[in-house]
C-alpha cells in the first residue's frame, strides 16, 4: 500500500474530485529532451574529432586523393574541399542534417510553453 503525505497528499485530493491527476515533477519533462541534446552534441564532437582530419576526406573510396576539411555552422557538419586539375569542389553537409536540430527546437518551445503544473486526464 502506498502512502502519501504532505504536498502530494493535498494535490492527489484536489485532483480526484476533478477526475485529474497531477503529473508529479513538472520539472522532469526536460529530462528527455536534455538527454538527447548532449547526446546530439556529443555525436557532433565525436564526428569531428574522428573524421575532422584529411583522413575523412577521401574524394572516392579507394583513392589516394584526399582533400581538405572544414566546418559548416550551417547546414551543421564536416565539408571537404578537393583541387582536382584547377576547379576546387567542395561537398557541404546535407541538408538533412537540420532535421535534429529543428526537432530538438520545436520540442523545447513545446515544452516551455506548456503549463507550470500540467494535468493529464485520468
Amino acid at each position: 500500500m502506498l502512502v502519501i503525505t504532505g504536498e502530494d497528499a493535498s494535490t492527489r485530493r484536489r485532483c480526484e474530485g476533478s477526475g485529474m491527476r497531477a503529473v508529479r515533477v513538472p520539472r522532469l519533462r526536460f529530462l528527455p529532451w536534455s538527454v538527447l541534446v548532449v547526446a546530439w552534441i556529443g555525436s557532433i564532437v565525436v564526428e569531428q574529432v574522428l573524421f575532422g582530419d584529411s583522413i575523412g576526406c577521401e574524394l572516392s573510396p579507394g583513392t589516394s586523393v584526399f582533400g581538405d576539411a572544414g566546418w559548416s555552422w550551417f547546414p551543421l557538419g564536416r565539408t571537404c574541399t578537393w583541387l582536382i586539375d584547377g576547379v576546387t569542389v567542395i561537398d557541404h553537409p546535407s541538408l538533412i542534417e537540420l532535421l535534429i536540430p529543428a526537432t530538438l527546437l520545436v520540442w523545447l518551445v513545446v515544452l516551455l510553453r506548456a503549463p507550470g503544473t500540467p494535468r493529464v486526464s485520468a
